[in-house]
Order: structure tokens, then sequence, then C-alpha cells
């Protein structure tokens, strides 16, 4: 398998329960291609989410869709749908 060098953003995600004020303990990660904010996700991801969405991590990588690959089967076992 050809290891595509597409940039973009890999981030983390958690939620905020806006009753109790708690991170919840799931992480979500995921991409974003080029120059695309994070931000900008987030929006999209908040679409009926009753809880608040909170930028844990997310940083620049240079093959985004090896980085993102990896982690999913690193966190396979822990995965939650």
């Amino acid at each position: 398998m050809a290891i595509s060098t597409e940039p973009g953003s890999i981030y983390f995600l958690r939620e905020i329960d806006k009753r109790t004020g708690e991170m919840t303990p799931y992480v979500k990660i995921g991409i974003t291609r080029g120059a695309r904010p994070v931000e900008e996700r987030i929006g999209e991801h908040k679409t009926s989410n009753p809880r608040e969405i909170h930028d844990y991590k997310s940083f620049q990588v240079t093959a985004i869709n090896t980085v993102e690959t990896h982690l999913h089967h690193a966190y396979a076992e822990h995965r939650v749908e």
C-alpha cells in the first residue's frame, strides 16, 4: 500500500456535558483535508448534539490518510459504535 502525502489536520474531539460540565470519556478521531480548519468540522459535528464539542488536540500532518488509518487501527479495541 502506497503512502499518500496529502496534507491535513488530525483531530481528537471530546464532549462536555452541558448539565454537569464534565468531559465525557469518549474521543472522536477524525481529519480535515488541506487547509480546512478543524473548527469548521466541529461545527458540522454539533448538528443535533446536546453536548459541547471540544477540540481536545489537533495538529497538521503530511500523510493524513495514513495517520488516521493507523490511529483507528491502534485504538480499534476501544471503539464504541
